[in-house]
């Protein structure tokens, strides 16, 4: 279900009130996510869906020379502090190679390590995550398939049998 330009509210829990016309869900989990959109930058590309910046393997921005991006602003679907670091590295060891470094510049390859707190102990988690233009990207899938994306990670978070998402699980207890 989607429901825009709305509030709710949580009155106890389970349920979930959305306002205008204070409609009641009956609700076991709710996973609200925001509409996002790339910002508007004179001079650099933004039409992937969204308007995100465009950036290949390296974070060189499509179809510019000599310009990389990295962060929230591109379009890579996750948003995530860690993402945006290790873009910024895979964009300054290409653009220490292009400035003539001795460096071999590797592609983008992002993990998210993450601990979910809550139960009755912490959650350690960790995801190699693929994308369009990456060696490991699976095939058929579309540049901006980002709802579905998001869907199987917040699945992951919920439910740990979510394998597709979840490279390793582990318990530092045992």
């Amino acid at each position: 279900m989607t429901i825009t330009s709305a509030h709710c509210g949580v009155p106890e829990p389970g349920q979930v009130t959305i306002h205008p016309g204070a409609r009641k869900l009956h609700v076991d989990r709710v996973v609200a996510l925001p509409h996002l959109f790339g910002p508007s930058t004179p001079g650099v590309p933004g039409d992937s869906p969204g308007g995100f910046i465009s950036i290949d393997p390296h974070c060189k921005v499509r179809r510019l020379e000599r310009v990389y991006a990295a962060g929230d602003a591109t379009d890579f679907a996750i948003k995530h502090g860690g993402i945006a670091a290790h873009q910024a590295d895979t964009a300054a060891e290409a653009i220490a190679a292009l400035a003539g470094a001795p460096v071999e510049p590797k592609p983008f390859r992002p993990d998210i390590h993450a601990i979910l707190l809550g139960g009755n102990k912490p959650l350690y988690m960790s995801v190699h995550v693929t994308w369009e233009g990456a060696p490991d990207r699976p095939s058929g899938r579309r540049r901006g398939d980002y709802g579905e994306d998001l869907r199987r990670c917040a699945e992951a978070l919920v439910d740990t049998d979510c394998e597709d998402w979840l490279d390793l699980l582990y318990d530092p207890t045992r």
